[in-house]
């Protein structure tokens, strides 16, 4: 019962502070501007991707190590596809194909709960030579969902390419596996120590957290008192 009283002040706080789920990810839609570029990391079918296209009119780069999802993307004029592993390095990794296509992954304590197809050495980019590729893009938002090397992302991008993006969008796993914990915690230190807001969306502890910069998301007075309420009943678990 507090459980689910604890979710819901989640969602109304959230809704509050202008965030809503677009193509299953949350958004503060007071701050996506039209026609700008967005970075879709585990794009699976671009369902992000093009949900944030119809609403905001948005360009994607699709991030996608799963070949079979990757040669199914959807061919549109404002959609990019790069096939690897975005994680902490150039260069190339394990990827390991599960039986749930959401659950592929680099690490078997995540890609091993559906069990697993197969093993592919697949492309790795780290996000700094992404946006680096494409003459180093204004990014609206960033998307995260890639099966536990968001740690990677996140432990090991500069900071400086992570205070350029105003929203990031992360799904964390410590919830799959307890390997993943504190290392999660690390990652949410470091981004509230470098200057970002962190608004939870989940039932699950870190399943869905939206990352907002401080310096490019400004706070009202009431965006403030909502946010110190969010905190909170968020953390409260």
């Amino acid at each position: 019962f507090f459980q689910k009283i604890r979710l819901k002040l989640i969602y109304i706080s959230a809704k509050k502070l202008f965030c809503e789920n677009i193509g299953g990810h949350y958004v503060r839609v007071k701050d996506i501007k039209h026609n700008k570029v967005i970075i879709d990391l585990g794009a699976n079918k671009a369902a992000f991707s093009i949900a944030m296209n119809r609403t905001f009119n948005t360009s994607s780069i699709c991030v996608e190590a799963n070949k079979q999802l990757f040669e199914k993307l959807p061919e549109y004029n404002w959609l990019e596809k790069e096939y690897a592993v975005c994680g902490a390095k150039d260069g190339s990794v394990e990827f390991i194909i599960s039986y749930n296509d959401e659950a592929s992954s680099i690490y078997p304590e995540i890609a091993n709960v559906w069990d697993t197809k197969s093993k592919h050495i697949v492309p790795s980019i780290s996000l700094q030579t992404l946006i680096r590729k494409y003459n180093n893009l204004k990014i609206a938002y960033l998307k995260i969902d890639i099966e536990g090397a968001e740690i990677d992302v996140l432990k090991y991008t500069p900071n400086d390419t992570l205070l350029a993006i105003p929203q990031i969008g992360v799904e964390f796993h410590e919830y799959l596996s307890d390997k993943f914990f504190s290392d999660t915690k690390e990652v949410l230190t470091r981004m509230h120590k470098i200057g970002f807001y962190s608004i939870i969306t989940s039932s699950s502890k870190y399943a869905e957290v939206l990352f907002l910069n401080k310096n490019q998301i400004h706070f009202s007075l009431s965006d403030k008192l909502w946010y110190a309420f969010h905190k909170v009943v968020a953390y409260s678990a």
